[in-house]
């Protein structure tokens, strides 16, 4: 029996959507009446194959192991495999008893499902449940899938959090009362081994399962979506809970598509009382039209759109999927046609508004027409350095009082304008403006601490912003950034203290959004680089949270980086075997995400580089042209691998010549390009270059390559002077360039005394290698002998190859030293350059041997 002949024989089982929609809005005190049970057939238009797919591909396997090569029709298969496999074939189940044949143990199904699911985009039809849940009239959502296409859809659509439970021991904790959005899995998650698939795993819901579906039943109603009712575990459940008054008073409403399959025990259930069916086009429309009748006038939900969001992550992933927004209806024709139109306004407004560091506000903003015209005049007067021309049209439009929204990008712009031009104190004094006008923002105070120098007030600010959002998690992400940059260059119980704050900034982000996207994952393992020093512990640490980026995604982009970074640290086999394994990864996932490209081309560049594989490494820059051209980050990248790898510095200088464009002003490109030039002495080109472009650059980076100009200059007095000024400004130092200043000024015991002030409270550890190498120098050119075994401790846990040679300059290990160079030069052939401007370098650089390794190669 279908549905329709269902209709048919019993007219007086069937009720409308708008019968429908009436009952879920028939509800006092903002509670809902309705409890929503999902199955596979939500999830065919995120791309999760449905059953029927699978049991075709499975059943025509199954007769082919058979022996039988001809094809057949379905129903002569079926009928074959009743005959010659009985002993495990069940029509009736055949989902089930196929799955159980194809795979013999739980977790090779496990891997299968996984397989399936990863990577899949929730389509439409979650974006408007997730709206609906957000407006009370559904709370709890039971689902007998293994995707994780709803919590997904929450972190995509909603501010909600929902409490996902996929474990039989873990729903007791789960309460009708909470307020909180409720996910339970009715047979697991494809995470976990113990999800339920086959025949034997499905007869019986787990007893506490069993009793909280019991429970939620008491004070709601059901409304079943995309599910067959093929598992006699659940179907026995709600015929026990019908035969009592005081279940399910308000109803079973089976939600069936137009001519779908009734199963015989669904036909039974729905003689019973108080179960009716209604007949949909399909989950996506079904909440298209519940949306709209709770929301008159509007086609999709603001969240779908980008609109007071964290970012548009969600309205580009549905227009990206060929199937994720259907326009079988008028609403959907709608609501695709006012997504192209905002995709667009989005790029446009990305364009012009520029980064806003917030956690909840969408760059897609609702701008006006004449809004848009004039961020986009705006931006075309910064694009072309008309500062003050931006500044002037930017205060005329802020006299006339526009709305916040509007305000608030043009005083981005002020700030921006006031930056270019060097008047910090002007741009601070804008930044508060906009604390002013949204005081309860987190961005609004990132964006202040963006401005600040130094490193102690920009940390107050990055905690006022946590404090006013204590769930953004990008004020998070800074701190444990800042405290990251703070420990470099300390040993000890400082870097330790400092490293812990680090830690616990990146796990309270990932607490409150664990998804593979957010980059507190990547801070989380620079913290955990920076903090194990043995390095046995460190690889054990890193391994266990890839592991859990793995267990969510595998082909996440975020995953496969933080993979190859693990792997490149790897002795020879075992690197050789992950890089090439990863680089199998990368094939697979740039099939499934091709937004996330130039993120995989990016982790395959560096994962060549690291297998040192010259030939394809050329190969892949060759292919990835185009994408250079346009992308300067990628520039940067590939600019870095040309003289890392080849030693081709005047190829990198082209390619960043022509990276470098107002239009998109890359800070990495422009330093790069600077430091290039300085290596090969060509000071003059470095210089212009740094006179025309370096107001774009931030304090720390103008810092950085003025004393880069000065050091290519040999006026190493005046770096010590710009270190100074700016120590006075921002509080901050770097121990291991003023030595290296005093050193190459000749100011031997200025240089001791300082390295010994900073390694005797840490007791010389071999960490402070660099600094150790510079104290034994100073030592040893003021006429004292190194001191042997500090040096070789250093030498012993070292992993930089500059390091190593510094160690054996300063213990003139003549021999040695030439292969350590060779090494050094070989894994990096930009070495070559800060060798032989190292102090202790300088008696050897006549050594023909030596002089040859560092010749341009």
């Amino acid at each position: 029996m279908n549905s329709s002949e269902l209709a048919k024989h019993f007219p007086t089982k069937q009720r409308t959507l708008v019968d429908l929609a009436r009952y879920i809005g028939n509800r006092t005190d903002d509670h809902s009446n309705y409890c929503l049970l999902l199955g596979a057939g939500c999830s065919v238009t995120s791309g999760v194959r449905p059953a029927s797919t699978l049991i075709k591909e499975w059943r025509t396997q199954a007769c082919l192991e058979l022996g039988v090569t001809d094809k057949l029709s379905e129903a002569n298969q079926v009928e074959l495999l009743r005959q010659r496999g009985s002993t495990w074939y069940d029509p009736a189940h055949e989902y089930s008893s196929l799955f159980e044949r194809r795979f013999d143990l739980q977790r090779q199904r496990r891997v299968f499902v996984e397989s399936e699911v990863a990577g899949k985009t929730p389509s439409i039809g979650y974006a408007y449940l997730t709206s609906l849940i957000e407006q009370g009239h559904f709370n709890t959502v039971f689902t007998t899938n293994f995707d994780d296409l709803i919590n997904e859809a929450f972190y995509l659509f909603s501010n909600d959090r929902p409490i996902v439970c996929a474990h039989d021991s873990s729903i007791n904790s789960v309460t009708v009362t909470s307020k909180r959005p409720k996910v339970i899995k009715l047979h697991g998650d494809y995470l976990f081994d113990d999800l339920k698939s086959t025949i034997r795993e499905t007869e019986s819901l787990e007893q506490n399962m069993k009793a909280k579906l019991a429970e939620f039943s008491k004070d709601h109603g059901l409304i079943v979506v995309g599910y067959s009712g093929a598992d006699r575990s659940i179907m026995e459940n709600l015929q026990a809970l019908l035969r009592r008054e005081e279940y399910l008073k308000t109803g079973i409403y089976w939600c069936l598509r137009k001519d779908t399959e009734i199963s015989e025990d669904l036909r039974k259930l729905l003689l019973r009382d108080r179960v009716y069916f209604v007949e949909i086009d399909g989950f996506d429309e079904l909440f298209a039209e519940l949306y709209g009748s709770f929301n008159p006038g509007q086609c999709v939900p603001e969240s779908a759109l980008g609109i007071n969001r964290r970012s548009n992550q969600g309205l580009t992933m549905l227009l990206a999927s060929s199937t994720g927004v259907p326009t079988t209806t008028e609403i959907l024709k709608k609501a695709r046609i006012r997504l192209e139109r905002q995709s667009k306004r989005s790029a446009l407004a990305n364009l012009i508004a520029g980064d806003t560091d917030d956690d909840r506000t969408s760059i897609g903003e609702n701008f006006t027409d004449d809004e848009m015209l004039l961020l986009g005049g705006l931006s075309d007067l910064m694009a072309s350095e008309q500062y003050a021309e931006t500044l002037e049209k930017a205060k005329k439009a802020l006299a006339k009082s526009p709305r916040p929204k509007i305000r608030r990008r043009l005083i981005e712009q002020c700030i921006n304008a006031h930056m270019a031009r060097g008047d910090q104190a002007a741009a601070m004094t804008a930044a508060d403006e906009i604390i002013k006008l949204h005081p309860k923002r987190a961005a609004s105070y990132l964006r202040k601490a963006r401005l600040l120098a130094n490193r102690s007030e920009r940390l107050i600010e990055i905690q006022r912003a946590i404090d006013v959002d204590p769930y953004a998690i990008t004020p998070r992400i800074q701190l444990c950034e800042t405290k990251i940059q703070q420990a470099r260059g300390k040993y000890g119980a400082e870097r330790a203290k400092l490293l812990e704050e680090a830690t616990i900034a990146a796990e309270v982000a990932l607490r409150i959004n664990p998804s593979t996207s957010n980059s507190a994952w990547s801070s989380l393992f620079e913290a955990i680089e920076l903090k194990e020093f043995d390095s046995q512990r460190r690889d054990l640490a890193t391994l266990a949270l890839i592991t859990k980026l793995v267990d969510q995604n595998p082909y996440a982009s975020q995953t496969l980086e933080l993979q190859r970074q693990r792997y490149s640290t790897q002795k020879d086999a075992e690197k050789k075997a992950g890089l090439e394994l990863l680089l199998n990864n990368i094939n697979i996932a740039e099939e499934r995400y091709l937004d996330e490209h130039l993120a995989f081309a990016r982790t395959r560049l560096r994962a060549l580089k690291s297998l040192g594989d010259e030939t394809a490494l050329r190969q892949e820059l060759e292919k990835l042209t185009e994408d250079i051209n346009r992308d300067p980050d990628l520039a940067a990248l590939a600019a870095s691998i040309l003289r890392e790898a080849f030693g081709d510095d005047e190829a990198a200088i082209r390619l960043l010549r022509d990276s470098l464009r107002a239009s998109k002003f890359d800070w990495e490109v422009l330093t790069q390009l600077i430091d290039t030039l300085c290596d090969l002495e060509r000071i003059e080109e470095a210089q212009q270059l740094f006179d025309k472009w370096g107001h774009r650059l931030n304090k720390k980076w103008k810092h950085t390559m003025t004393l880069a100009l000065l050091d290519a200059k040999k006026d190493f007095h005046e770096c010590l002077k710009e270190s100074a000024r700016y120590f006075e400004e921002t509080g901050e130092s770097d121990i291991t360039m003023q030595a290296y200043y005093l050193l190459s000024a000749g100011d031997y015991k200025a240089a001791e005394k300082q390295l010994r002030e900073f390694l005797a409270p840490i007791n010389y550890t071999a960490e402070a290698g660099t600094e150790i190498v510079n104290f034994e120098l100073s030592r040893k050119l003021g006429n004292a002998k190194p001191d042997r075994a500090r040096l070789e401790k250093v030498l012993q846990f070292s992993n930089c190859e500059r390091t190593k040679v510094g160690v054996l300059a300063v213990l003139e290990e003549r021999k040695l030293l030439q292969g350590a160079i060779k090494k050094a030069v070989e894994v990096d052939k930009t070495n070559r350059f800060s060798i032989i401007r190292w102090p202790a370098m300088k008696p050897y650089l006549t050594d023909p041997g030596i002089a040859s390794l560092l010749k341009t190669l």
